[in-house]
């Protein structure tokens, strides 16, 4: 049952999930405000949708280089169309994922949600890692994106509403 949690709290009960969710060779950057966040959710959906986007960073990388985690609040002025839905005007608690690698084939974009899509087969991937992360988000009444940086890589996005303690 989601109830409010505590960010802050919650991230430093998963971190060595994180730590070892990625390659012994891929860099870890963790960077958490100082801003009191809650959001409604567990701490085992949290973990799970970190632990996936920090695997699936590590691994697009070939296990080396670095994946950086951001967790911020955000305050959305303005309705934003995202690549898959809209971000309405609220407060919200911004997670970031992202990392160095080749990014998303153009050809991929689309279907990188899809259960079972994974371009990883040969590696023992099952493409539902991504799916999954999506679904969870939005049963928290989030939202994600995902875009290709112009220095490399890709970066995952997810907000989550800024709740209010009960």
């Amino acid at each position: 049952m989601s109830r409010p949690l505590d960010v802050q709290e919650t991230l430093s009960e998963i971190l060595p999930s994180l730590y070892t969710s990625v390659s012994p060779l891929t860099r870890l950057d963790i960077d958490l405000s100082d801003f009191p966040m809650l959001m409604l959710g567990t701490s085992h959906e949290l973990e799970h949708m970190l632990v996936s986007l920090c695997r699936n960073a590590s691994e697009a990388q070939e296990g080396s280089g670095s994946v950086q985690l951001r967790i911020a609040p955000h305050r959305q002025l303005e309705g934003r169309r995202l690549k898959s839905g809209v971000l309405l005007p609220g407060s919200y608690v911004h997670i970031s994922v992202s990392d160095e690698g080749p990014g998303i084939a153009p050809e991929h974009e689309r279907r990188i949600f899809e259960p079972f899509f994974t371009t990883g087969r040969k590696h023992g991937r099952t493409g539902l890692g991504l799916s999954a992360v999506r679904s969870t988000a939005y049963a928290l009444n989030g939202q994600i994106d995902v875009w290709n940086k112009t220095t490399g890589g890709a970066c995952f996005n997810l907000y989550f509403p800024l709740a209010m303690a009960i």
